[in-house]
């Protein structure tokens, strides 16, 4: 299945178990996560400012691109203050515009849909209230966001029981149009079907949300759910 195009997601929130990550703590993550620093690729070579990287990770389970249309996501010389210092990423042209999308896929294979259970980068060239991170699932909706409180470097995670297959940086142009990232860290993708987003339970309710969900039964008056990979138990629901 493809994922919906740029632009073309779902408004249906998604009723997830969330927490914004604002620390880059290994004790925040799991042990196996995947780091991308922008000083070299999956493969271990040197990246130099001007590249086309948007491919580059695709070993690693991610793809990056830019909402600039004949532009690229591309290595850059600006340095936050992260864990790796250095180089960072940013759309190529004009320089730190426009929305960054990062897409999970299987690692090394980028037509197979993956999922991820936490996400985050450093942000930098921020303000607050100007950048925002969004995650989506891989139908287009939107699980959660999280965004900067202060700036000008900053970091922005999110961990869901609702697979993350997708994440968009946004600026808000009222605020501030620009916005380079670096440190992207993210738990190893693994393919939806294996995570039994495939086989789950959708739930849809009159105020416009969905649960996705592992299971759900009948108690009386109440629906009792259990969200997928749930960081809680049941929920009832009128």
């Amino acid at each position: 299945r493809k994922a919906p195009p740029l632009g073309k997601r779902g408004n249906t929130p998604i009723i997830a178990t969330t927490e914004p990550i604002r620390k880059d703590l290994d004790l925040l993550f799991p042990p196996d996560c995947e780091r991308i620093d922008f000083e070299t690729d999956s493969k271990g070579d040197p990246l130099r400012a001007g590249q086309d990287i948007s491919r580059r990770f695709i070993r690693d389970g991610l793809l990056i691109s830019t909402s600039i249309d004949g532009s690229f996501f591309s290595v850059n010389d600006f340095t936050v203050s992260g864990r790796s210092g250095e180089q960072s990423g940013a759309t190529h042209d004009p320089l730190y515009k426009g929305i960054v999308t990062l897409t999970f896929c299987v690692p090394g294979n980028e037509h197979e849909l993956a999922g991820v259970t936490h996400v985050g980068l450093y942000t930098a060239i921020v303000q607050e209230g100007g950048t925002t991170l969004v995650a989506f699932d891989a139908s287009g909706h939107r699980i959660a966001s999280v965004t900067t409180e202060s700036g000008p470097h900053e970091f922005l995670g999110l961990r869901s029981n609702v697979p993350i297959h997708q994440v968009q940086i946004i600026p808000n142009i009222d605020i501030d149009e620009d916005v380079t990232i670096d440190d992207i860290v993210f738990s190893v993708p693994e393919t939806l079907d294996a995570g039994g987003a495939e086989r789950a339970h959708s739930l849809d309710f009159v105020t416009g949300e969905r649960l996705i969900c592992d299971d759900f039964e009948l108690e009386g008056d109440r629906v009792m759910a259990t969200p997928i990979g749930a960081f809680c138990g049941q929920i009832a629901f009128p």
